[in-house]
């Protein structure tokens, strides 16, 4: 029998652990590297892919007249 170990290394399930069981659930933020400087908001995670980033940016409007806020919402 093994441990069975989130991606980040940090929460284990003892053995036994049956077939197919997916990764543990992990409380510590996601240690993958990320695309963006954005302070990371999301947990560790089992999926091969991280959620979108969801911080703020400041960009100008289509117009080119006022700068405004909206989240980027890319994949990381």
């Amino acid at each position: 029998f093994e441990e069975q170990y989130c991606h980040c290394g940090r929460t284990m399930r003892p053995p036994p652990v049956p077939c197919g069981a997916p990764l543990p659930e992990c409380d510590e933020p996601c240690a993958r590297p990320h695309a963006c400087n954005h302070p990371v908001t999301h947990n560790c995670h089992g999926e091969e892919r991280c959620p979108p980033c969801t911080a703020l940016v400041e960009r100008m409007c289509y117009g080119k007249h006022e700068l405004q806020n909206f989240i980027l919402m890319r994949h990381l």
